[in-house]
C-alpha cells in the first residue's frame, strides 16, 4: 500500500470516527439532561441543563444541515448552498448562546462550592 492510499484510508476512518462522535454527543447530552431531570437537580443545575439543552438542539439541527451542505452529483447546487447558509447562522447563534451559558455554568459551580 502506497503512502497516498494509506493517507486516504486514514481520512475515511477519521471522518467516520468524527461523525460517530457527533452522534454520541447528541446521546450524551440527552442522557445528562435526563439524569438532571430525573434526579430533580434542575434548580441547582439549571445553567448546566440550559447549556446541554442548547447543545442538544443545535446538534439536532446542525447534523442534517451538514450532510445537506455537501454537494452531491445530480443535486442542485442551490440546496447545498442554502444548507450551508443555514448551518452558518445556526452554528454561530448557538455558539454565542453556549458561550454565555458556559460562563454562567462556571459562575454557578463556584457559587455552589
Amino acid at each position: 500500500m502506497s503512502y497516498p492510499q494509506l493517507v486516504q484510508g486514514m481520512r475515511v476512518v477519521t471522518a467516520q470516527f468524527l461523525n460517530s462522535l457527533a452522534y454520541f454527543e447528541v446521546l450524551f447530552c440527552l442522557a445528562a439532561l435526563c439524569a438532571i431531570t430525573l434526579k430533580k437537580q434542575w434548580p441547582e443545575y439549571w445553567s448546566l441543563g440550559a447549556f446541554l439543552a442548547t447543545r442538544f438542539l443545535s446538534d439536532i439541527i446542525l447534523i442534517p444541515l451538514w450532510h445537506l451542505s455537501i454537494p452531491v452529483p445530480g443535486q442542485s447546487p442551490a440546496i447545498a448552498h442554502n444548507a450551508y447558509i443555514a448551518y452558518f447562522y445556526v452554528y454561530w447563534i448557538s455558539f454565542a448562546l453556549e458561550s454565555v451559558l458556559a460562563l454562567i455554568v462556571v459562575y454557578s459551580i463556584f457559587r455552589l462550592a
